[in-house]
């Protein structure tokens, strides 16, 4: 069933970041014929036709990486022998690792097998991450549990072990029982449909919900929750429920007792936007002692911003929001690339920004406005490569550091070649004297080498991103087998494994049926994913939209929408800020 869940959520992530791409609507042409067949300079609406002159960059300022200053964290994961999915342990380790760069924190992650006695009295907090139900976990890690002070954060399976040892009862020492693992309601359940399961998790006057779907005639979904039962309500502390909405069973989701808590199940699976993965997010400041203050703050970026740029779609965007007094950023793609004309009638294009006019224009009139330019890859494509669904080889839909027709590393990946790319983006931009303030990756979607190329470029990176169990992924199902994790954050994390500071993009992006997607997301959406976002206490509200979906081709609907939801955030109570007004912690 695992393999099954991954495939679905991989799917589901491809069909995500899929929206990222769509490109802009055309607008490159040669300017018109005047009077006796000669060239006419073309009319900008941006008021001119000659981009701002600007001194070249020499480079950006040198990433600062300083060793971390929060809480020192071991994370303790199960890695059984002899099983295709070992390295699931892993994954989960490194989302929980990530969430806890929200926290600076310094963090050790190794299996649980090879726990070392009293380890856990060396660290601020230890998690343990028990995904493998049944697995044995060491005598010498459950005994130094039953006997410390320090703070410890138990994630789902195994802890009915915990029982076995002389003389230890979580009943006598923390007030509660572990009765164990429940998955999916037994009996009939009508064809097509999702049996029922524990998958309403209850906190701060809002319900959660557990992903669950029939995909492919298959169920896709992790039904399994372990139930414990508070017997000394003085000693036990629920600080959320988790309930089976067709039988009304409930039982503590988030549970404490002094020093030890208990997640009732892996919140790292199938994560969305209204998912229980926000309250494990907020309940992590009370897990290591490391409270924030409650504030809420907004982001809005321009997508897939490059030389096919169509100012009647992009100038009123900009119009509206520095009216509004609301900055903004603009994923900008450096180098357009269309090498078989897929998005030109035919006609191989090939556009640098220093002969992108429109879009220098583009970019002068946004920066004059509180906008901002965040780096989007090189070109947004794999140069003649047709890596897409479909593979048009056009800048803004294909991937460009992930072969998503094999699910691999593309060929010839390394760090070396993925920090050429980069750098040949970046220098375009500082050579014509534009500074990008953050990274993001096409498509969301980027091999190991990605990430730890930018890193030596980049401060910061403003997206969601893929990770994996391994810097040279094998993603091919069997033992040794690795896996790719899709993560959102909710917040700032100061630094995620690869020692980048990273920018939530948390609510999604406006998305329409009439362009081929198989989910809508409306403004209504967008708002009420808002509305879960603030149950964390410094949770942001960041979002982005492609400006095509402002013109005619949506009717007046994107415009309005973005009305919607800018509205809607502010009622929310949210306030607007962009990635170079974001200090550092």
């Amino acid at each position: 069933m695992i393999q099954r869940l991954l495939r679905y959520a991989y799917l589901l992530m491809v069909i995500a970041l899929t929206a990222c791409g769509g490109g802009s609507d055309p607008f490159y042409s040669q300017p018109p014929a005047g009077p006796g067949g000669g060239a006419t300079p073309p009319v900008f609406p941006f008021g001119t036709n000659v981009p701002v002159p600007r001194a070249p960059v020499a480079a950006l300022p040198a990433p600062v990486r300083t060793p971390p200053a929060g809480p020192r964290v071991l994370i303790l994961y199960d890695e059984p022998e002899d099983n295709q999915y070992a390295r699931l342990g892993r994954g989960f380790g490194i989302m929980l690792q990530n969430l806890l760069g929200h926290f600076d924190a310094e963090v050790q992650a190794i299996p649980v097998q090879q726990y070392r006695n009293g380890s856990v009295n060396e660290y601020h907090t230890t998690f343990y991450i028990g995904w493998a139900t049944g697995q044995t976990v060491p005598t010498n890690f459950l005994s130094d549990v039953s006997r410390t002070n320090a703070r410890v954060v138990w994630l789902r399976s195994n802890l009915e072990q915990m029982n076995l040892l002389d003389g230890f009862s979580t009943r006598s020492r923390w007030g509660f029982v572990p009765w164990g693992s429940r998955f999916f309601d037994a009996g009939p359940t009508p064809a097509g449909s999702v049996p029922s399961f524990f998958s309403t998790v209850y906190y701060k006057n809002l319900s959660f919900q557990k992903r669950a779907t029939i995909y492919e005639g298959e169920i896709a979904a992790d039904p399994e929750v372990f139930i414990t039962e508070v017997t000394d309500r003085t000693r036990a502390r629920v600080h959320a429920v988790i309930g089976n909405p067709a039988t009304g069973a409930t039982a503590p989701y988030v549970l404490q007792s002094d020093n030890f808590w208990f997640v009732a199940d892996l919140p790292f699976n199938y994560i969305h936007a209204r998912d229980r993965y926000l309250v494990f997010a907020d309940l992590l400041h009370d897990m290591l002692g490391v409270d924030h203050a409650e504030s809420h703050q907004a982001m809005i970026r321009l997508e897939d911003i490059d030389a096919k740029v169509d100012p009647d779609n992009f100038k009123p965007v900009v119009d509206y929001l520095h009216a509004r007094g609301i900055p903004f950023s603009m994923a900008t793609i450096p180098h357009y690339k269309d090498p078989y004309g897929s998005q030109n009638n035919g006609v191989p294009t090939d556009i640098p920004l220093a002969e992108a006019t429109t879009l220098r224009l583009a970019l002068d009139y946004a920066l004059a406005r509180g906008g901002e330019i965040v780096q989007h890859g090189l070109s947004h494509q794999s140069d003649t490569y047709r890596n897409g669904f479909p593979g048009t080889g056009g800048s803004g839909l294909d991937y460009e550091f992930w072969d998503v027709m094999r699910n691999a590393p593309m060929a010839g990946d390394s760090v070396a070649w993925a920090l050429n790319r980069v750098n040949t983006g970046l220098r375009q931009f500082l050579d014509l004297g534009y500074q990008p303030v953050a990274w993001e990756t096409p498509h969301y979607h980027g091999a190991p080498s990605v990430l730890q190329a930018v890193e030596q470029v980049y401060q910061t990176a403003y997206q969601r991103h893929t990770y994996y169990t391994s810097g040279t992924p094998n993603l091919t199902p069997g033992l040794g087998a690795d896996f790719e994790l899709w993560q959102f954050f909710p917040y700032v994390i100061e630094r995620d494994i690869y020692g980048l500071r990273v920018l939530p993009e948390n609510l999604g992006n406006l998305q329409y049926y009439q362009f081929g997607v198989e989910e809508e997301l409306t403004a209504q959406d967008v708002v009420r994913n808002a509305e879960y976002a603030r149950v964390v206490r410094d949770g942001f509200a960041s979002f982005f939209i492609h400006p095509f979906l402002i013109g005619e081709i949506t009717g007046g609907r994107g415009m309005r929408d973005l009305q919607e939801i800018v509205t809607g955030l502010e009622a929310l109570g949210y306030t607007w800020t962009s990635p170079s007004r974001l200090d550092n912690r």
